[in-house]
């Protein structure tokens, strides 16, 4: 199936298109990391997000929030790789674990408060997406 348009079409189109980027870039300007670092669990146990990046759709509400995950404390030591591997990563894939699941609902709510309620959006935890190693 082919599709002609016009040039004044195309332009139209590509000015759409500019613009849902440019939105959505704002908003990820908006992100202020410091806002998503979840303390959890025992005295200065915390996860830190190295990045944290809102995709999608936003017109539609088709929205999902990729947080990198950049460092883990416990209990005031430093435990990334073995909480990437075993705390935050289930070999079970229909499932989080606990402290995923945790960490993804609170960051759908600071997303919710904090960023999408400007733009009268808003995301669950199934639409947090954990990326432990990149």
């Amino acid at each position: 199936m082919k599709f002609l348009i016009n040039e004044s079409q195309y332009l139209r189109l590509q000015d759409m298109i500019s613009e849902q980027e440019n939105v959505t870039q704002r908003i990820n300007n908006l992100i202020n990391l410091n806002d998503f670092v979840y303390e959890y669990g025992f005295r200065g146990s915390k996860i830190i997000p190295s990045n944290i990046v809102i995709q999608g759709d936003l017109k539609n509400n088709d929205i999902e929030v990729l947080v990198q995950v950049g460092e883990i404390i416990y209990e005031g030591n430093d435990v990334t790789e073995f909480a990437k591997n075993y705390a935050l990563y289930s070999s079970d894939f229909d499932q989080d674990t606990a402290l995923a699941f945790d960490y993804k609902t609170f960051i759908a709510k600071q997303m919710n408060s904090k960023v999408l309620s400007l733009i009268n959006r808003s995301i669950s935890e199934f639409d947090v997406i954990l990326e432990l190693y990149g």
